[in-house]
């Protein structure tokens, strides 16, 4: 990264501007007191879109990033070939949760998806046109193949019990929704982050892809997996808060964490520890249906 050019498109950041960290992707420099980072998008439409979704969701007063604008007033700029562009951001104060462990944790997990419900809530005023389409997800099974180092024939099983998406309520939505993607402050959010994989789909998806993620991450501990489903529980609870979930969307759960799970197994296709960990949580999954049905109806 050429530091130098950056100062250039980004007045805001001063001239003594300088990196101070990063991860996945995205770099972390401070100018003047703020802290800023530095992330690549596909494309000027890409951040175009962004843009205007996070100007929508500041209104609503949500606590987003805020794109900086260059010294040409866009919120992107061409730093490098390949069509990429890079967008510069505000830090926003506060951290993530690392667990939902005891009744503290369960409290923390009623408020991320308190936090979740205040987001759709406000993309669901936007259009969607211009976004890419849930949709492909739905047949993940039929790429993996005879080479796949998965059981193919009871993956296959497992997606046939599947309810079709295409039913459930569809907006905008984060698509990487997560605890690491929500900063607290004060037990209340003060930040959502990492807004780059928006897509039109069902709502209940970005529900079921926060909630596996605490699953998945703490799968092999003694005890987790059970007590998950109060954090489930919790989960739900906190976004029923603000979006009333459909009968459909209730009766679905088992299906949409399946199509999180089948989109896991496909990413780490090529990689087989991520992978076949990502099948056992589907298998494990699959066999609990009816109770995961049994928690979200309870809330």
């Amino acid at each position: 990264m050429d530091l130098t050019a950056v100062v250039e498109v980004w007045p805001v950041l001063g001239r003594h501007a300088v990196r101070v960290g990063g991860a996945g992707g995205a770099i972390r420099l401070r100018g003047g007191h703020e802290d800023y980072f530095l992330k690549r998008r596909p494309s000027a439409d890409h951040a175009w879109r962004e843009a205007s979704v996070l100007r929508h969701l500041r209104e609503r007063g949500l606590p987003v990033p805020e794109p900086m604008n260059t010294e040409h007033g866009v919120p992107f700029a061409v730093l490098g070939a390949g069509g990429q562009v890079s967008c510069l951001y505000r830090a926003l104060p506060g951290t993530h949760y690392d667990t939902f462990d005891g009744k503290p944790g369960l409290r923390h997990a009623r408020q991320v998806g308190t936090a979740l419900g205040r987001l759709h809530t406000a993309l669901a005023e936007l259009p969607v046109l211009g976004f890419e389409l849930y949709g492909r997800e739905a047949h993940l099974v039929r790429e993996l193949g005879a080479t796949s180092p998965y059981d193919v024939a009871r993956l296959e099983r497992i997606a046939a019990r599947r309810f079709s998406s295409a039913a459930l309520p569809q907006q905008l939505i984060h698509r990487d929704f997560h605890l690491y993607n929500v900063l607290f402050e004060d037990d209340r959010a003060s930040g959502y982050l990492d807004f780059d994989m928006l897509m039109s789909g069902p709502r209940l998806f970005d529900v079921c892809y926060c909630s596996i993620e605490t699953l998945a991450k703490r799968f092999d501990e003694p005890g987790f997996p059970e007590y998950w489903f109060a954090v489930l529980g919790a989960i739900v609870k906190g976004y029923s808060q603000h979006v009333s979930l459909t009968a459909l969307e209730r009766r679905s759960f088992p299906s949409l964490m399946t199509e999180v799970e089948l989109l896991l197994l496909h990413h780490f296709r090529a990689d087989p520890v991520p992978g076949k960990n990502a099948e056992r949580v589907l298998h494990w999954l699959d066999e609990r249906r009816e109770l995961i049905r049994a928690v979200v109806d309870s809330v």
